[in-house]
């Protein structure tokens, strides 16, 4: 494929984030199917992160390639981290809490993490809240100086929380801190 042809892609698919409705998945998944394979299909989904008007889908669109095996090379991760700064609609924020189980944070953006996830525990909306919990505990798995301090939070969240962040909290309990590590050895 030539150098003008991805540039014709790239600017079609653009113009096909701006178009969504904002409410049929299905468009979503269609424009994966045409371009997720494509060369720079992450970055381009990065990159639009900075529209106001683009953020729900392409949030939403990088979360579904990382569901699908897709995998983000640390320089996208750390974009992906620097790109939770900003003013999100509350949707862009479920979806970058979607994509931290499929994600490792980069060390130089723990403490960036831990702000988006202090942040969605102030949320109004119940998923985001719940989400910002699994953030913690994630957070928890890879660092585990985090163990004690989120631990003592998901105790307080099942005294303070609504029954549908509750819920999610007592998952996340029952699970514990082992890390990734120990169970690959172990099993």
């Amino acid at each position: 494929m030539s150098e003008s042809s991805i540039d014709r892609n790239q600017t079609a698919f653009k113009r096909a984030l701006q178009q969504w409705d904002g409410k049929r998945n299905q468009q979503l998944i269609q424009l994966y199917a045409q371009h997720g394979e494509s060369k720079g299909f992450i970055d381009t989904l990065l990159e639009q992160l900075i529209h106001r008007h683009c953020q729900v889908a392409s949030s939403w669109l990088l979360k579904y390639a990382l569901e699908q095996q897709q995998s983000l090379s640390i320089e996208q991760r750390q974009l992906l981290c620097q790109s939770m700064l900003g003013e999100l609609p509350w949707q862009a924020r479920l979806h970058f809490l979607q994509c931290l189980p499929f994600v490792v944070i980069p060390d130089g953006k723990i403490t960036l993490v831990e702000q988006f996830l202090k942040r969605g525990l102030a949320e109004r909306n119940k998923f985001v809240r719940a989400w910002s919990y699994n953030g913690f505990y994630l957070l928890a798995r890879q660092v585990p100086a985090f163990q004690n301090e989120v631990q003592h939070l998901l105790q307080q969240a099942i005294n303070t929380e609504s029954a549908s962040v509750k819920a999610r909290v007592r998952q996340l309990l029952k699970r514990g801190f082992i890390t990734a590590e120990f169970k690959i050895s172990r099993g």
